[in-house]
């Protein structure tokens, strides 16, 4: 062992060569739509933690193209993830349809992979956690549907089973 060097020194979170290993910091958006708003999550794949982006407006035309674009623009996802209302018996309903109509216009905006999950229970379990809250109305409306976003999004994270791309689901409706 005579004139071999000491192994090198790590530095936290660093390799040998002075690289760090790659994480995967995938970044997803997650909506929960509606007709007066929209809910926006924000999460990392890495983390495998959501947390609210706040709400966007829905128009007379539909959606705030320009503000959920500059959401876009900031956070730079690898994915969007929208909330699939359904029935508790799994049948389709009023929202259904509206839904699947603004993740196929999410995919051709911007052409990036959409997944739906399953929002049966999300706003029902939202809706208690927020009123609990004590806020204003008008405030409990605001976070009801950023939450619903986070729950959507966190359940894309924690329950990969319960994942839809657009091509499986998106077509049907």
């Amino acid at each position: 062992m005579v004139g071999r060097r000491p192994p090198a020194r790590r530095r936290h979170g660093a390799t040998v060569r002075g690289r760090r290993p790659r994480v995967n910091t995938q970044t997803y958006l997650g909506f929960d739509y509606g007709t007066k708003s929209i809910g926006v999550a924000v999460g990392r794949l890495a983390s495998a933690r959501a947390e609210g982006a706040g709400c966007v407006a829905g128009l007379k035309s539909g959606p705030d193209w320009d503000a959920i674009s500059r959401l876009v623009q900031l956070w730079q996802p690898q994915g969007l993830v929208v909330g699939l209302p359904r029935n508790m018996d799994g049948t389709d309903n009023a929202m259904t349809a509206l839904s699947l109509r603004f993740g196929r216009r999410l995919d051709g905006r911007y052409h990036l992979p959409v997944y739906w999950v399953d929002e049966r229970l999300t706003t029902v379990a939202v809706r208690e956690h927020v009123r609990d809250t004590g806020a204003r109305k008008t405030r409990r409306k605001a976070m009801l549907d950023t939450l619903a976003a986070v729950a959507i999004l966190q359940a894309f994270f924690d329950e990969p089973q319960q994942r839809t791309r657009w091509q499986e689901q998106g077509k049907a409706g």
